[in-house]
């Protein structure tokens, strides 16, 4: 594999795209004005990335790119026709099997930093084989979710320190866990069933010290499923968007004079109440003894 510039780093380094769940690369040409418009959110993308996972404890994705002009016998194997190809290699192949065919995995969408990071996607589940044909009317696609979330999973201890910092997230990470969706043998055959989710993400910030800051993330998750009818063969399909809105929480220690305007302020109200019981107290005392005189005489 020829060297792959990684945006994140700023330099050439060689990578081994087999061990990476996804790498993906923008295969670009200097002279390309569409390569260079993209340019700067590639950047700012591949930055994002590495500032949220790490490579060596988390390496979920990676961003590359590769200057076709340079590396012309690599652009030529992986058939790039055009400039900028942004594609997919998972495992360290870009190649997809979709009903028989074979074609290589590209992102085709929105190209600003915004889309980049947050880019939408399929969980289709399915019967597949490349040397099977399907009785679509004898297929059922009914299933019970055990676990479905996103991001990284949470330890017991951050888990708690969440939960102190807001008491009222944490429900909506995993939605869908124990939920069945089952499909009577009496209903109409070819039947999908899908799940649409809306992501929102929610960054928490808490001080564990006067020098330090911990972030962790949680994503929380709105589900909506239908049964619809299918032309093809039925499948199990999860389709979820991140949403534009995102939820942070920081947690901020106050000031040592903010305890003492506080202590102050509870000092002053209590000798206020005092002095009010205490005129009260005095006033009542009074009278009562000018009763009693009026009784006397």
């Amino acid at each position: 594999m020829a060297k792959i510039a990684t945006t994140e780093y700023g330099l050439l380094k060689t990578m081994n795209l087999r061990i990476y769940d996804i790498f993906v690369v923008n295969f670009y040409a200097p002279w390309c004005y569409w390569s260079n418009r993209l340019k700067p959110s590639w950047e700012r993308t591949a930055k994002i990335i590495r500032e949220r996972y790490d490579l060596e404890m988390d390496g979920r994705i990676l961003l590359g790119k590769v200057d076709c002009t340079e590396q012309i016998n690599l652009c030529r194997r992986h058939h790039i026709q055009g400039y900028p190809s942004i594609r997919i290699f998972r495992k360290g192949s870009d190649v997809r099997e979709d009903g028989g065919h074979h074609e290589h995995e590209s992102y085709y969408g929105e190209r600003d930093t915004d889309s980049l990071v947050s880019v939408p996607g399929n969980l289709i589940v399915s019967a597949h084989s490349g040397a099977h044909s399907f009785d679509a009317s004898l297929i059922n696609v009914s299933h019970v979710v055990s676990h479905f979330s996103f991001g990284k999973k949470l330890s017991t201890k951050m888990h708690s320190e969440m939960k102190r910092l807001t008491p009222h997230l944490g429900g909506s990470h995993d939605r869908l866990a124990g939920k069945s969706y089952m499909i009577n043998q009496n209903d109409n055959a070819n039947l999908t069933i899908e799940h649409y989710l809306q992501l929102v993400k929610t960054e928490i910030i808490t001080r564990k010290s006067s020098q330090e800051l911990k972030l962790f993330e949680e994503y929380e998750y709105t589900a909506h499923s239908s049964w619809v009818h299918s032309l093809n063969i039925p499948v199990a399909k999860f389709h979820f968007e991140p949403s534009p809105m995102q939820v942070l929480v920081s947690e901020t220690s106050k000031p040592f004079s903010h305890f003492i305007t506080n202590l102050c302020a509870i000092t002053g109200g209590v000798f206020t109440v005092a002095g009010i019981l205490d005129s009260i107290l005095h006033n009542t005392m009074r009278l009562v003894k000018k009763v009693e005189l009026g009784k006397q005489f």
